[in-house]
């Protein structure tokens, strides 16, 4: 979905709440057009090169934890039937800490159920930003940045996202499809709902993922109203729903959101 965002004035920043990539490809000639418009065009995590391996050693890696550590039996039990039915490495898994162990097992799971990540709006968004000639920006502005982040939870963030992932892969093609279909119609209901359920059963996940990262987005919106900048900024939906959603924070610090497209 895609909202203006002013203060009063002419001048807008242009906030899209996007969604999990389907098996094609994402397209939505109007908001394609106004991302190729924009000067600037910000997104959660910046193009991933080719020193991830020494980053997943550094932050996702400790030696002395293996992942069954983290686990009671049941739940590592839990744990490996997810990583056999996906076809992941159990091997490789069973080096990462939770959190790196979640990423990864979201990535087997997306190419087992047919998803692919460059169909996803941010990907399809970014892409026409860039043939557009605008400057790209992300809100971890480096791959290492984006790897320390999740290297900094609390061990109960990080065992709540290895839970969480296993909640969405298990909800599998359906849920994706489902959400798609509803943002495309204006709806937000199942993200909202999603992001409760977040909150209450996973509070410090919620916090880490969502509550600290929409503090540190108003701030940067801010400063581009305040610059003029021809700005698009491109999040994932569950950052806009809620009491601590974007939709929510920007009007309490003076700002105005109107519901451009769904």
């Amino acid at each position: 979905m895609l909202f203006r965002v002013t203060r009063g004035g002419d001048h807008v920043i242009w906030l899209f709440g996007g969604s999990r990539p389907t098996p094609t490809p994402w397209t939505s000639p109007r908001v394609e057009a106004i991302a190729a418009a924009a000067d600037e065009f910000w997104c959660e995590v910046p193009p991933m090169d080719d020193g991830l391996q020494a980053l997943a050693v550094s932050y996702g890696i400790d030696p002395a934890r293996p992942l069954a550590s983290w686990l009671p039996p049941d739940e590592l039990a839990r744990l490996e039937r997810t990583v056999e039915g996906v076809g992941a490495n159990a091997q490789m898994l069973a080096a990462l800490r939770p959190w790196l162990a979640a990423q990864a097992l979201r990535v087997a799971a997306d190419a087992h159920i047919g998803l692919n990540q460059e169909y996803a709006p941010e990907a399809v968004l970014r892409e026409r930003a860039a043939e557009g000639g605008a400057a790209l920006k992300s809100e971890f502005p480096t791959p290492e940045d984006v790897f320390a982040s999740f290297a900094s939870m609390s061990e109960k963030a990080e065992v709540q996202y290895l839970h969480f992932t296993l909640y969405e892969v298990a909800a599998g093609l359906d849920r994706v499809l489902n959400y798609a279909e509803r943002l495309g119609a204006g709806d937000l209901s199942p993200i909202e709902r999603e992001t409760a359920m977040m909150r209450d059963q996973w509070p410090d996940l919620h916090t880490h993922l969502v509550v600290r990262r929409n503090e540190a987005w108003l701030p940067r919106i801010r400063a581009m109203l305040d610059d003029g900048t021809n700005a698009f900024v491109a999040v994932g939906t569950g950052h806009l729903v809620g009491e601590q959603g974007l939709l929510a924070r920007l009007p309490a610090v003076g700002l105005e959101v109107r519901t451009e497209l769904p």
